[in-house]
């Protein structure tokens, strides 16, 4: 049992570094999307250059109306180790900036992190960045509270474009 569990990991391991096979169904995804979106008139991918490339954007209900409607995009995300139960929410999961748009760079990025099984680095990376994140909140926070209270107690106060850490770990702000 032990032998044919490391096997299935060395076997995913090895489909998940084949540079060959990720090109060809990347390929053949962006294709498939561009079908779904001629209205827009996108030349079809033989006729595009690498920057013409970057340019393409798929709004997220083309891309959503694809997957649900088209078998091949579906077994083209198989074949490149995606999770069928991320296929439905793919649209979302791309769209970071919320522009309601996924470029061809967020798609490829997107999909390369979505490869294979989630381990528990994925995790910890979020909560990293979102601590992260949480103590910039804090500082902005502190230093607006600061400014308020500096306003109104009468004190000048001129913008700095110096950036300045305001907050501390242990909770509370510095008095600037």
């Amino acid at each position: 049992m032990e032998y044919a569990s490391a096997n299935s990991a060395r076997k995913m391991h090895s489909r998940l570094r084949d540079k060959d096979r990720w090109c060809n169904n990347v390929v053949k995804l962006l294709r498939a999307f561009l079908r779904h979106d001629q209205k827009r008139g996108i030349p079809i991918l033989e006729n595009m250059d690498k920057e013409a490339l970057k340019q393409v954007s798929f709004s997220r209900s083309v891309l959503d109306n694809a997957i649900e409607n088209d078998h091949e995009i579906v077994e083209i995300l198989a074949e490149l180790d995606i999770d069928p139960q991320d296929c439905s929410s793919l649209p979302d999961t791309m769209d970071g900036n919320n522009t309601g748009y996924v470029t061809t760079a967020e798609l490829i990025i997107g999909l390369s992190r979505l490869r294979g099984t989630a381990r528990r680095s994925d995790i910890v990376s979020v909560d990293l960045m979102i601590r992260s994140l949480q103590m910039k909140v804090d500082d902005l926070w502190c230093w607006m509270k600061d400014m308020e209270r500096r306003k109104g107690s009468g004190v000048h106060v001129r913008p700095s474009r110096q950036t300045v850490r305001v907050g501390n770990p242990n909770g509370g702000c510095f008095n600037l």
